[in-house]
């Protein structure tokens, strides 16, 4: 049944828009009224009971063999208008329709009801009047409740970077019939959509549709400021900060201008070793008695002994400088067709204080791609300057990072970074993670560290280890909501600083004279193996009204110095 007259709209009153009749009080035109609440019931009582009257005697089959009402329009009260709030308008006319069937259809883009949904509320869909088999069957499926929910499983595992469940339900969905055309759809999604586990610059949203993006298209300006402090070594003390402003030119190019300030601190600690003449001077008392011929004669003399000695010793200076800067910039990052991208960045920085006069212009090249669905990867090149507050040393250099999908629980990171330095020295940077997650409800992971830093030669004018090298464990802690997200974690395990080879001669030649002439020849310059502790906070939360703020902190305690990293950010996205 699809009931008497309750699929035509009628008025409410004289003036009114046309409504849907049951859920509402309609206009009588011949009485210049609204209906009463008897009339609506008996109107209600009238089009589900007559209806199935007239289906039964035109079928010629008994009125209990009419088992099902389809509402118009779907709607019983929960839908649109409705001008009655005296009672439950949805409850009144389910109660009516349960007196006169055991099953009523709401309209509904789905059509598939559950085993445990209301009898008289189950969902049926309409097919347009030119869709043909194939589009009646593409709809089932694609609606059905458990291909639905694969799908939504698929996709939401992609933006949370598990590649390997959204493939496997893939796989399910693919094995179980799901249209072709529907899969193919969900797998460029996932392949689309699936989370970076490299870094993007910040502005960067992949919206982009390769049919429909303008040159020009002015969107998601955005103004924020950010700083930075940072100690990574026992040398380097330095902090920034800067206004920044952006805009998307269109949907894939983004540009973004910044002004900042900034200080740079070094202290340097020279350890001079040289040999001194010490003096030591000792005096005894010598009395002799002698008897000669009877005759007793007493000596009382003095001896003084004057003996100089070479003796090994060192003296520490210690030294200060500082420079300030100022800061002008100008990035911008583009989003390729295939979803790579490419950002740009160039600065110009000039000094005062003991870099007065000195400017320079950096500038990187970066480019972040995915040659395999389980691999992420970025090249990056850059001119910059080494930090120092002493001496302007310029550098180039390159780098490339890349993380593995091993699995879902198992995530692998390798970066290696070169510089060349413009006074011939180089520096090298080598780091592996591996992640391990160990409570997928919690979200827990488990991680190893192992790095190294080491350069070519030595200097006093930047940071110049010559064997850097750190191992530890990571327990990683992760909270993530809407608009919100967080995370701790937590580093044990070890740091190996080892000496370079010139100074270990320099120390075992001072050692083979200090044991010749019994001085102490000072500290092992290879101090093997100090324990590493560390603790690192992130968090970031956005507000609908645009505000965006960001931070991340890290310590480290090492055998001599304590290393220290924080940034962060407040946006305003108009």
């Amino acid at each position: 049944s699809h009931l008497m007259f309750a699929g035509i709209p009628a008025p409410t009153n004289r003036e009114s828009r046309r409504v849907h009749p049951l859920p509402n009080l309609l206009w009588l035109e011949e009485k210049n009224r609204q209906e009463s609440l008897r009339e609506y019931y008996a109107r209600l009582r009238y089009e589900f009971q007559t209806s199935k009257r007239l289906i039964a005697r035109a079928l010629d089959v008994e009125e209990s063999h009419v088992a099902g009402v389809a509402y118009p329009m779907g709607d019983v009260g929960q839908v649109t208008f409705c001008n009655i709030d005296l009672f439950n308008v949805p409850e009144a006319v389910l109660n009516e329709a349960e007196l006169h069937y055991r099953r009523g259809f709401l309209q509904s883009r789905f059509g598939f009801s559950m085993k445990l949904d209301n009898p008289m509320m189950l969902q049926r869909w309409e097919p347009d009047r030119h869709d043909d088999s194939q589009d009646v069957l593409r709809h089932i499926l694609v609606n059905h409740p458990v291909f639905l929910a694969r799908r939504t499983r698929a996709e939401i595992a992609a933006m949370q970077g598990e590649m390997h469940l959204a493939l496997d339900t893939i796989k399910q969905l693919k094995r179980d019939g799901y249209p072709e055309k529907d899969l193919a759809e969900l797998s460029e999604y996932v392949q689309r959509r699936l989370a970076r586990l490299v870094p993007v610059p910040e502005a960067v949203k992949d919206e982009t549709d390769k049919e429909t993006a303008r040159p020009i298209d002015i969107r998601h300006p955005y103004l924020g400021v950010e700083g930075s402090s940072t100690k990574a070594n026992v040398m380097i003390d330095e902090w920034r900060v800067a206004a920044k402003g952006g805009f998307n030119i269109n949907p894939r190019l983004t540009i973004e201008g910044r002004v900042g300030v900034g200080n740079i601190t070094q202290e340097v600690t020279s350890n001079f070793w040289t040999e001194v003449f010490t003096t030591n001077i000792t005096q005894r008392q010598d009395i002799t008695t002698t008897t000669t011929n009877g005759t007793i004669t007493v000596k009382d003399e003095t001896v003084v002994s004057i003996v100089q000695e070479l003796q090994g010793t060192n003296i520490v200076t210690t030294t200060n400088y500082a420079s300030s800067e100022t800061m002008a910039g100008l990035a911008a990052a583009y989003i390729f067709p295939n979803g790579s991208v490419g950002a740009f960045d160039i600065r110009q920085r000039t000094f005062d204080g003991d870099l007065a006069g000195e400017s320079v212009i950096t500038y990187a090249l970066e480019y972040t791609w995915r040659p395999a669905l389980a691999i992420d990867m970025a090249a990056r090149y850059e001119h910059d300057m080494m930090p120092s507050a002493r001496k302007v040393i310029e550098y180039d250099g390159g780098a490339l990072g890349a993380v593995w999908r091993a699995r879902d629980w198992w995530n692998a990171t390798g970066s290696a970074a070169y510089r060349s330095l413009d006074d011939g020295n180089s520096l090298l940077r080598l780091m592996m993670e591996n992640f391990w997650r160990i409570s997928d409800r919690y979200d827990i992971w488990l991680g190893l560290h192992d790095s190294l830093v080491t350069t070519d030669l030595d200097s006093d004018l930047y940071w110049t280890p010559y064997w850097d090298q750190r191992h530890f464990l990571i327990l990683r802690l992760r909270r993530s909501y809407p608009n919100y997200f967080g995370m701790v974690r937590v580093n044990v395990g070890a740091q190996k600083d080892k000496a370079r080879p010139e100074e270990k001669a320099r120390y075992n030649e001072r050692r083979a004279r200090a044991e010749g002439q019994g001085w102490h020849p000072g500290a092992n310059p290879d101090g093997g193996w100090d324990r590493l502790v560390g603790l690192g906070v992130s968090l970031r939360r956005r507000w609908a009204n645009g505000w965006e703020i960001q931070g991340e902190a890290s310590v480290n305690a090492l055998r001599d110095q304590t290393e220290r990293s924080m940034a962060g950010s407040v946006i305003y996205r108009f």
